[in-house]
């Protein structure tokens, strides 16, 4: 998947989202997510580009290291939500709610929003594919190669607003943590956006025994 699909698929996170062991393991690196909502912000995606095949992205793939495999088919994406402290991450008393994903089709999104804290906030699992097909093996502008639990992952920042998280937990699998905000008062600079959604996949990840 090239840049395209992850402009294209980061713009439909992040509309979505405001519209409603020491040992290291070697594999192939593996990246967004969606359900609506209503607010009355928007938000638009990054410029995209012409899409690259997927098979010939995983191909040239090079080792990923890991601490160790997670594989998200053993759960989803509201039971990673749901387990998450509500009061630390600032949605106390909101239930999530669970929806088709846009950016991943035949994966569900869980968001979760807070209308005092004017943010929402979402996981996906996607067990359909890994971070180097959704990134180009990490070849897009933009984009910052991080590590969340020791586990390689990219902050990607949406067009307008919101920034996501996507974690390479598994050869194939990725998790995809988005934080966006809400409203009609002046957005946090980018910077806060993408320290809250960092802060939510490093306690996404603590759920799923990373830490």
């Amino acid at each position: 998947m090239g840049s395209f699909r992850v402009g294209a698929a980061l713009g439909a996170v992040l509309l979505a989202l405001v519209a409603g062991c020491s040992t290291k393991e070697q594999g192939s690196p593996s990246a967004g997510g969606t359900t609506t909502t209503t607010t009355s912000r928007t938000t638009s995606s990054p410029p995209v580009s012409s899409p690259t095949s997927p098979s010939a992205t995983s191909s040239s793939s090079p080792p990923v290291n890991r601490p160790k495999t997670i594989d998200l088919k053993g759960t989803t994406s509201c039971k990673i939500l749901n387990a998450m402290p509500a009061a630390e991450f600032g949605w106390a008393g909101r239930t999530p709610s669970e929806g088709d994903s846009l950016a991943f089709p035949g994966t569900k999104d869980c968001l979760v929003n807070s209308p005092a804290s004017h943010f929402v906030f979402s996981v996906t699992a996607v067990v359909t594919q890994g971070v180097a097909e959704y990134t180009s093996n990490g070849q897009m502008p933009g984009i910052t190669p991080t590590t969340i639990a020791g586990f390689p992952a990219f902050v990607v920042p949406g067009g307008v607003d919101g920034c996501a998280v996507t974690i390479d937990v598994a050869d194939g699998q990725l998790l995809d943590v988005g934080w966006a905000p809400t409203g009609t008062q002046a957005s946090p600079p980018r910077e806060t956006q993408c320290a809250n959604a960092t802060k939510g996949a490093v306690g996404a990840m603590k759920v799923l025994g990373a830490s």
